[in-house]
């Protein structure tokens, strides 16, 4: 599309009178093809941190249940 016709479909949607479904049709599947695109570049990034925040998860998980047992062991010792 030129800056003719970009220019021309905004006074034309100023004035009330709407672009041909055409041009409309073509609009939505650029924005849609670059929202697809933008899309596929940034999932592997959510992919990788939510696979880091899982393995910190676990990591956490381990060193909560030692602590505990340390906890525990403490508790022992204090109650003799």
């Amino acid at each position: 599309m030129d800056s003719r016709h970009a220019q021309s479909s905004g006074e034309d949607a100023e004035a009330g009178i709407d672009p041909p479904r055409s041009d409309i049709d073509a609009i939505d599947r650029a924005q849609l093809l670059d929202r697809l695109q933008s899309l596929r570049s940034i999932l592997p990034v959510f992919a990788q941190d939510l696979a880091g925040a899982r393995r910190q998860v676990a990591t956490l998980r381990l060193e909560n249940s030692r602590l505990l047992e340390r906890v525990r062991a403490l508790q022992r010792e204090d109650g003799r």
